[in-house]
């Protein structure tokens, strides 16, 4: 009989595959997944642009004002030990005189500043106001043109709406800094005035002669000086925060690429897959895309929805192969019986008609354990799954069927013996499907075994993990080219008088037991002759 794969124990091991046990949720997810830690990093990107861009312009930005204070305070450092210089002569000592008003023209058109001079009682006694006080800002481009009187229309509601009031606090804050500057007797620091929605810094200084103390003279910032470096440094970062959106939106599009993308192709896949399942599906034509190079949750997809694939593809073919098989080994049964049915109806001697009829019963026996056999190994995997699993005492399993063979005298003449070597005897599992297991080895053993032959049974530990049970006797062993046919389906290699008492199922659905419950069984001959099979289980 040409033996095929058998698909009994493709099904079972594709049953028993088990998903990867889900971990208990973590906070730090980017810890374990590369996915996480993509989109992480590209966010941070732009992020970190963003911020670089905005911590550098604004050392920028006051490096220009504080180069601006220092400025400030060179001048009217000048402009006072100006005055000084011309101490000897009596006619700078009057600051309303016409020679100290000269002298500090030409100081005042230089500088370009607002300059101002206070007299002893803090009263303004002389101002310059240079030409075009209102400092020009730039424009910039359109897009940050429009960003920028997006931002003034936001702020200029929260500015100082009276200019005549605000002017008075100015000039209030200016006396101030130069009753301050006399009174101190030495420049004072450079101070920041926030008047009128506008930015001034003003610097003061006390004008002191031989003669003693003639005032103060102040130097400030031009009207909006500030503010367009202000200005100027907001529309850098707004330019700045176009280039990081910018390479945030590039970025994300890169990002979305490369999750989106793939995703949509394994779905495609599938629903390719669920379309051609309405008529006929043709899983050849299936083809999941092989992601499986990416290390990221992605990647697993990919290589979870191959195997998955390959898996169901393996089922198909399996359930097809076991099918024609399963029709092969019915067909000659029927093809006996339909035979001595039909010869029954012409033949009229007695011995002749009995003989029929027990060929008859024959098939018809050999039909119901096929039937039986057959219904036992489609609903094994269900079973295998759907079952509680439980610490089994092996050897006491071991001993209640030896025991149960010798009482129902299933054993005939031969002699069953169990030899324990082992002391943690428990192993997890289906006590029912282990006991099943072993009743076939022991039962396939007594089967072959001569008049008076035995059958020895050992239980024995291997490793701390896994412990073997050994079943040996002294019948005619296996034809060494078929030690592993024997585990396949519908095999049946007997002596002719045991011809159609067996399926040739059982050996085929032990190791699918065996082999669902983590272990491994096989077969091979002793040199004393003999056959023998060894079962490894894990514990």
């Amino acid at each position: 009989m040409e033996q095929k794969d058998d698909p009994i124990g493709k099904m079972l091991s594709l049953e028993t595959i088990e998903p990867r046990p889900l971990k208990p949720r973590k906070w730090l997810v980017f810890n374990r997944s590369p996915l996480a830690r993509k989109i992480i990093l590209f966010n941070l990107i732009a992020l970190g642009i963003l911020v670089s861009g905005v911590l550098y312009l604004n050392q920028a930005q006051e490096t220009q004002v504080q180069f601006r204070s220092a400025s400030l305070a060179q001048e009217v450092e000048i402009m006072a030990a100006s005055i000084r210089s011309h101490q000897d002569n009596p006619a700078y000592d009057n600051i309303r005189g016409q020679a100290f008003q000269n002298l500090f023209n030409e100081m005042a058109a230089k500088s370009g500043s607002i300059v101002q001079v206070y007299g002893v009682n803090a009263e303004i006694q002389l101002m310059y106001v240079p030409e075009g006080s209102s400092a020009a800002v730039s424009e910039g481009d359109a897009v940050i043109s429009v960003l920028q009187k997006l931002w003034d229309s936001i702020a200029s509601p929260l500015a100082f709406s009276n200019p005549e009031a605000a002017e008075r606090n100015l000039r209030t804050q200016f006396k101030i800094l130069a009753e301050d500057a006399m009174q101190a007797g030495e420049r004072s620091k450079a101070k920041y005035l926030a008047v009128g929605g506008e930015i001034y810094i003003a610097v003061a200084t006390p004008i002191i002669t031989d003669s003693g103390l003639l005032g103060a003279i102040l130097i400030s910032t031009r009207p909006g000086e500030i503010d367009s470096i202000i200005r100027a440094a907001r529309q850098q970062i707004l330019q700045v925060f176009l280039l990081a959106t910018l390479s945030s939106i590039v970025l994300s599009m890169v990002l979305a690429n490369s999750i989106a993308r793939p995703l949509r192709r394994l779905s495609a896949a599938a629903q390719h897959a669920r379309d051609e399942a309405g008529g006929q599906l043709n899983m050849a034509r299936v083809n999941i895309p092989d992601l499986s190079a990416r290390p990221d949750e992605i990647g697993d997809l990919s290589r979870s929805m191959r195997k998955m694939t390959d898996a169901l593809l393996e089922r198909i073919d399996a359930n097809q192969s076991f099918a024609a098989d399963v029709s092969h080994e019915i067909k000659n049964p029927l093809t006996s019986l339909r035979s001595a049915v039909e010869t029954l109806g012409y033949v009229e001697d007695e011995n002749s008609r009995a003989a029929l009829l027990a060929v008859i019963q024959s098939d018809v026996d050999r039909l119901d354990r096929l039937v039986t056999d057959i219904s036992n190994a489609s609903r094994l995997e269900a079973d295998l799954v759907r079952d509680k699993w439980e610490d089994v005492d092996i050897c006491r399993l071991l001993n209640s069927i030896i025991e149960n063979f010798k009482l129902t005298d299933r054993s005939g003449t031969a002699d069953i013996s169990l030899s324990i070597e082992v002391e943690n005897r428990y192993v997890p599992g289906i006590e029912s499907r282990l006991e099943q297991v072993f009743t076939n080895l022991v039962s396939n053993a007594l089967s072959f075994v001569p008049e008076d032959g035995w059958v020895r049974v050992k239980v024995r530990s291997i490793s701390e993990s896994c412990l073997e049970v050994e079943v040996t006797d002294n019948g005619p062993g296996i034809p060494e080219d078929n030690l592993q046919d024997v585990f396949s389906r519908f095999y049946s290699e007997r002596p002719v008088e045991q011809f159609g008492q067996h399926s040739g199922l059982g050996l085929a659905i032990s190791r699918q037991i065996i082999e669902a419950h983590g272990g491994s069984i096989i077969a091979g001959n002793r040199k004393e002759g003999g056959a023998i099979f060894v079962v490894t289980l894990p514990r």
